[in-house]
């Protein structure tokens, strides 16, 4: 699997989008598959140059970031009915600033 493909598996509208995706087990089934991150911290790291020259990658890319970090801060806000069910508080911190 090439990078852009894991980044398309995880953003909804791609036509390619994965229902095994990190993101759709982080959206849909409020679970951290750890080895579906890493799939996409790889894809990142891969895709750091091509961002510049490809808009449609930037917006995937701020996208999935945009909507992990959401899911994140509501999981932390007692308020909020979302809760991540296999994220215990230091897996989260370390995750959060991995994706920082």
């Amino acid at each position: 699997m090439d990078a852009y493909t894991v980044i398309a598996r995880n953003h909804p509208w791609s036509g390619e989008f994965d229902e095994t995706s990190f993101r759709a087990c982080l959206y849909e089934d409020a679970t951290w598959s750890q080895d579906e991150y890493w799939k996409v911290e790889w894809a990142l790291f891969q895709l750091v140059g091509a961002v510049g020259s490809d808009p449609e990658l930037r917006r995937r890319a701020f996208r999935l970031f945009s909507a992990t970090f959401s899911l994140l801060a509501a999981h932390l806000d007692p308020n909020d009915v979302y809760t991540i069910k296999n994220m215990e508080p230091e897996k989260l911190y370390e995750a959060k600033e991995r994706l920082q």
